[in-house]
């Protein structure tokens, strides 16, 4: 049994103005006199009875209660819940998104759905009839008001998993448009239960859910993200346990189909765990997360590394020495440019920087700071970097090595602060009009780090950080359309299948996670990632 209104039992809120008053109901107890001729004289009523008394137990008291909570039942409306018996013609919606991949099914979640479907089929009424709806983010007819078992088990026996979320307000709307009026029509969905509540508002009226999923144990990599810096690329990863117990699996990162990074990552339960690593120069990067959960789609990521090209950088300043060095040891920077030539970025060394910066810039010990955003106020001595950040230019640096003599002492109104020292900022990052920069408050020459390992490594990522990157297009979801564009390509799938679409024709939807490619007569081709639907990660099944 259950409550349809669970707020009626509010009522039972009733019973203690009732308690209240029985305890108030004056209580005289009786007493032996000779005579009553003496009170008739008396001008006031005199009482022996006591304002609150101790609650005594009467058949009226347990009728009004027993009233109340009668009362308060009927408002939440109790209600024998049971599966309604199947329509004459039923519409079954099967649920074939990414989390029905999941193998706590036998052997996973979508069979053990087409197995509940079909024996649903079984218990149809008499020469009643199914259809059959395969929910994905785009939902598919499979078959229409059959009299025929046989047909209906070979159409649900050919649906399949994708790794996309499902379109729920598309599926129920395909699904009323099968309501045949001359009979009547139910509806059941068999599925994990991931609707939401716009969605379910939306579900034909009655519809049955069927619960499909067990458990819930589940690793994904959420995030892959790549930028392109001198002389390689720097990847992003975030992982997230989604539920199960503290696990231990190897992350692989592969460049152009090669593994160039392997490394043991520990994934506390229900954590997200974030990692950047340096990778060679490349157009394709993949991460692959290796061990055993409930779902292999979301254990792997793919994203279109961006190509930097020829760098061209002006530095400007007397002081120049390290700066040039550094530039030199950086591969694919020009620092031999024309006066008034356009640069990818600006180096500033000891003078000022112009209120409005041409190009991103780095800025060291420059006087004045940079107007509007840091402002120096005096002059530290020995500043020791304690503050450090979880900035990529710092990844795996050992700053406790770096020793300065002196610094400005900066007040900042807007940027980060990377790396500092008690009450100094030492390094910071932000942006001027949309412009980024990194501005260094020491002088190179007063500290040890031009001779310190993580000085290239610092400075090439800085360099990484302001460069501008072109070629990589964005990445997409599985279930969205491939951007083929106006102009018509030829699109290449990760198995090698290659379809032409001319101008005019449906962009075709990407139904598999990979590297899609788009071939144009005359141009470069172009690589689009295609990725799983991380909202599938989440496994915790639902039961109503």
């Amino acid at each position: 049994m259950t409550l349809l209104l669970p707020a009626g039992l509010f009522a039972l809120a009733l019973a203690a103005p009732i308690v209240v008053l029985h305890m108030l109901t004056p209580r005289r107890p009786p007493t032996r006199v000779s005579s009553l001729l003496h009170w008739d004289g008396l001008r006031h009523s005199i009482t022996a009875a006591e304002p609150w008394q101790r609650l005594r137990w009467s058949v009226l008291l347990i009728l009004q209660l027993a009233a109340v909570a009668l009362f308060a039942l009927a408002l939440a409306r109790p209600a024998s819940v049971e599966p309604a018996a199947l329509a004459d013609h039923t519409v079954f919606i099967i649920d074939a998104s990414g989390s029905m991949a999941a193998i706590d099914g036998d052997p996973d979640r979508l069979a053990t759905a087409v197995e509940r479907a079909k024996a649903l089929r079984a218990e149809l009424p008499e020469a009643g009839t199914a259809s059959l709806i395969a929910a994905t983010a785009h939902p598919t007819v499979l078959l229409e008001d059959s009299e025929s078992a046989a047909e209906f088990e070979r159409a649900v026996d050919t649906i399949r998993t994708t790794a996309s979320a499902v379109d729920y307000e598309a599926a129920f709307a395909l699904a009323e448009s099968l309501v045949t009026p001359d009979r009547a029509t139910g509806f059941v969905l068999i599925g994990d239960g991931d609707v939401d509540d716009v969605s379910q508002r939306l579900a034909p009226l009655g519809t049955r859910f069927e619960p499909i999923g067990e458990a819930d144990t589940n690793r994904a990599i959420r995030e892959l993200s790549v930028n392109a810096g001198p002389g390689g690329l720097q990847a992003r990863v975030s992982i997230e346990s989604t539920g199960g117990p503290d696990a231990t699996q190897n992350l692989r990162l592969d460049v152009d189909g090669i593994t160039v990074v392997t490394e043991e990552m520990v994934i506390p339960r229900g954590q997200v765990v974030e990692e950047t690593f340096e990778l060679p120069a490349g157009t394709r990067v993949a991460a692959f997360l290796d061990g055993q959960d409930l779902l292999a789609y979301d254990n792997q990521r793919y994203a279109a590394a961006p190509v930097l090209g020829t760098l061209k950088a002006r530095v400007h300043g007397e002081n120049t020495f390290f700066v040039d060095q550094l530039l030199s040891a950086i591969p694919e920077v020009d620092t031999d440019v024309a006066l008034g030539e356009e640069v990818d970025f600006e180096i500033y060394v000891g003078v000022p920087v112009p209120a409005d910066p041409p190009a991103p810039f780095i800025a060291i010990d420059a006087p004045g700071g940079i107007p509007g955003r840091l402002t120096p106020v005096g002059r530290v001595s020995d500043p020791i970097p304690t503050l450090v950040t979880d900035h990529p230019i710092l990844e795996d640096i050992d700053v406790s090595r770096i020793a300065i003599a002196e610094a400005q002492r900066l007040s900042v109104t807007e940027g980060e602060v990377i790396l500092g020292a008690p009450g100094a900022p030492l390094i910071v990052s932000g942006e001027v009009g949309g412009i980024p920069y990194y501005y260094l408050a020491f002088t190179l020459e007063q500290s040890n780090l031009p001779i310190d390992i993580a000085y290239p490594i610092i400075g090439a990522r800085m360099v990484g950080g302001l460069a501008t990157a072109q070629g990589a297009a964005a990445a997409i979801t599985v279930g969205e359309r491939v951007p083929v564009g106006s102009t018509g390509a030829t699109v290449v799938d990760p198995r090698g299948n290659r379809v032409k679409v001319s101008v005019g024709d449906s962009e075709p939807i990407a139904d598999q996670a990979g590297f899609w490619i788009l071939e144009r007569e005359g141009e470069e081709p172009v690589e689009v990632a295609v990725n799983p639907e991380i909202a599938e990660s989440d496994l915790a099944p639902v039961t109503e």
